[in-house]
């Protein structure tokens, strides 16, 4: 696949036809996970924070089959400098299922190098650093 022809703000977004299909689902989870994922690829860190606000703000039942989900909204927040709520994310992550701290140290690692050392981050990712056991 080619994401570079994905267009992730079409002026006219295609709908499939009521009639056919009802009308849209209310958006919940996995809408939210998908739209900050969107965004974060288009590099679009606000977009992709609120969608991890909506996803999050119920806060959802974490599982080893589900936890990578959280990913995207742990980086949406770094890349926003939401330190709290990626703190927060990444402890629940960890709680969820303690091999996913390989992952979400990951996330904090390639997201800190494009930060050029701002002192909060580094001072945010000390201690999930210390409780997830990432790797220098």
């Amino acid at each position: 696949s080619d994401p570079s022809v994905i267009e992730p703000r079409p002026a006219n977004p295609a709908a499939p036809p009521q009639a056919i299909f009802g009308p849209e689902p209310v958006h919940g989870w996995c809408y939210d996970y998908q739209k900050a994922d969107l965004a974060l690829q288009s590099g679009d860190w606000q977009s992709a924070a609120a969608f991890a606000d909506s996803a999050l703000a119920d806060p959802p039942r974490l599982y080893r089959r589900n936890v990578a989900e959280v990913a995207p909204f742990i980086e949406a927040y770094l890349r926003t400098g939401q330190w709290s709520k990626a703190v927060e994310s990444s402890l629940a992550a960890y709680r969820a299922w303690e091999n996913a701290g390989v992952m979400v140290c990951a996330v904090w690692q390639a997201a800190l190098a494009d930060a050029g050392g701002d002192l909060q981050a580094t001072a945010a990712y000390a201690g999930v650093r210390q409780t997830l056991g990432c790797k220098p």
